[in-house]
């Protein structure tokens, strides 16, 4: 009996000892030990990275451009006053009608057509800033009237923005005269070719059969055959 139970003692704490050694000895998985060695969101991870970076710059541009193309500059009203010329009108007109809605923001170049008088500076920041409140209520005003009845409600902020248009008369003038490149530079002359239907015969002859001038490939022969 006491052999029996010293037997089975023996077996429980084998059983034991193995079962602490399997636990502690368990290896990870393949994956467990992929994930520990190198960065298991590659390429993605950088890829994403990579395209901001990219796409940060140009949104800034792109964002300048919209700026822009939403501007009235000083030259979209008469000199040192409030009054919209035509032009100022049509682009107020573009604003307001764009698709499929128009932006809620207008921007507007600060005052910069005022005379300035060197003996009295501080005149210049009251006038510029007095004209460019009722610059921004004349355009109010209108955007008000030719919306009508869509109750569309603009915000007006005044910038010191550059002008970045250009005289158009510079580019047009090259696209003018770009297609002369491509005119032929053959010209009729004294040795010029000639015969029936716009063309010499081969070999130099006329229409006649006889041969005028010198061929062109010939060696320098001449004369008549």
């Amino acid at each position: 009996m006491n052999r029996m139970m010293k037997l089975a003692i023996l077996v429980v704490a084998a059983g034991g000892a193995f079962g602490s050694v399997g636990c502690m000895g368990r290896r990870p998985s393949a994956q467990d030990r992929y994930a520990g060695v190198v960065d298991p969101s590659w390429p993605e991870r950088y890829n994403y990275q990579a395209r901001q970076e990219t796409v940060a710059p140009f949104a800034a541009h792109v964002n300048n451009g919209a700026v822009l193309d939403q501007s009235l500059f000083n030259y979209h009203f008469e000199q040192g006053s409030d009054k919209l010329t035509a032009g100022g009108l049509e682009k107020l007109d573009y604003l307001t009608r764009r698709r499929p809605f128009p932006e809620s923001k207008v921007y507007l170049a600060t005052a910069r057509d005022l005379s300035y008088d060197v003996t009295a500076p501080e005149k210049l920041i009251a006038t510029r800033t007095e004209l460019d409140l009722k610059r921004a209520a004349a355009i109010q005003k209108y955007v008000t009237a030719s919306t009508g009845q869509r109750n569309i409600t603009f915000d007006v902020q005044v910038l010191d923005i550059p002008d970045v248009s250009q005289n158009a008369s510079g580019p047009a003038t090259a696209v003018r005269g770009y297609t002369t490149r491509f005119q032929s530079g053959l010209q009729g002359g004294s040795s010029g070719l000639s015969g029936a239907g716009g063309g010499a015969a081969p070999g130099g002859a006329s229409a006649g059969g006889t041969t005028t001038g010198t061929p062109s490939g010939g060696g320098g022969a001449s004369g008549s055959r």
